[in-house]
């Protein structure tokens, strides 16, 4: 009788078979991050003008690596300005185009003033509370819009 780790052939496991998928996996995500940066270089390429090319940032971001995406930049005297926005669903992508409108914060406590300061970029994997991105952004109905 068999042994119960051999699968089909003689001398080939399920552990040899595991580590075959594992390393196609591995080489498939090698594959796709190769293919996404070659197209991020070829389109972030394409333009000299700032405002292209942070929309172009967002569109690369949006979709493959987030599903939505914000861009906030240092101007003059160290102020900061929301560049670019976008949102993977299109019913969304409104939503998240009125964040445009509402200035970033500037308390120490913010996300963004951090990574200012420290040079470095932020990703959130998750948001939960945060934003609620199912209805406008209520601060432009009131006073602030």
């Amino acid at each position: 009788m068999a042994d119960e780790s051999t699968v089909g052939a003689p001398g080939v496991t399920d552990e040899d078979i595991n580590e075959r998928k594992q390393r196609f996996l591995e080489l498939e995500a090698a594959h796709c991050r190769a293919a996404f940066l070659a197209d991020a270089s070829k389109r972030l390429a394409t333009s000299l003008d700032h405002k292209a090319i942070l929309d172009t940032l967002v569109a690369l971001c949006v979709g493959s690596v987030a599903d939505w995406c914000v861009v906030d930049v240092v101007e003059a005297e160290d102020s900061i300005r929301r560049a670019a926005t976008g949102h993977a669903d299109a019913a969304r992508a409104a939503i998240v185009a009125q964040l445009a409108r509402l200035p970033p914060g500037v308390n120490a406590e913010n996300q963004v003033v951090t990574s200012l300061q420290n040079g470095r970029s932020l990703l959130v994997p998750e948001a939960p509370g945060l934003i609620v991105l199912d209805e406008p952004v209520s601060a432009l109905d009131g006073p602030h819009g």
